[in-house]
């Protein structure tokens, strides 16, 4: 074991190494593995060569961002089909009720769902769960309190309004 070093020390200053790698040149193109073309889809009938083991998506399952601007594949022609214009509801974003009424904010109460964190028992309707997930999802896990606080500051909003027009109508 002691004489190998020193063969190999031998080799080296002799060019013996640098021979060997000159032997089997390492490039870009075939990462120094011989690269030899092979009739593979003959025998299988395969259009790509899959490797074994490896899933592969095809243009027709997944296709390419690319192939978005390409003209869209015929197909048989359906009449249109004309749908209802949904009317937007008008939002008004500066206040933190939307422009809803104080009405909008009641919440029915049912002692049976109380809870630690809502020791009423407040409900939300279809109408409140899709305001709190649209406008406030931060509370959507408890909106009773963020409700209440809606409630209280649509509801001064309207009393305000109401003493507003009592002193200016005669």
């Amino acid at each position: 074991m002691g004489q190998q070093p020193m063969d190999m020390q031998n080799q080296f200053a002799q060019g013996g190494f640098q021979q060997q790698q000159a032997a089997t040149p390492s490039t870009f193109n075939t990462g120094g593995f011989s690269v030899e073309k092979s009739d593979w889809s003959a025998s299988t009938g395969a259009k790509e060569f899959i490797p074994k083991g490896k899933f592969v998506k095809t243009g027709e399952e997944f296709p390419d961002f690319d192939d978005l601007d390409d003209k869209p594949k015929k197909s048989k022609k359906k009449a249109p089909v004309e749908t209802a214009a949904v009317e937007e509801e008008q939002v008004d974003e500066s206040t933190p009720y939307k422009g809803k009424p104080s009405s909008f904010f009641v919440m029915n109460q049912d002692l049976s769902q109380a809870t630690p964190t809502n020791p009423t028992g407040y409900t939300l309707n279809d109408d409140q769960w899709g305001f709190i997930f649209q406008y406030y999802p931060e509370y959507a896990a408890d909106p009773t309190q963020m409700m209440c606080y809606l409630y209280q500051e649509a509801y001064n909003k309207e009393e305000a309004e109401r003493i507003v027009n009592e002193q200016y109508s005669i």
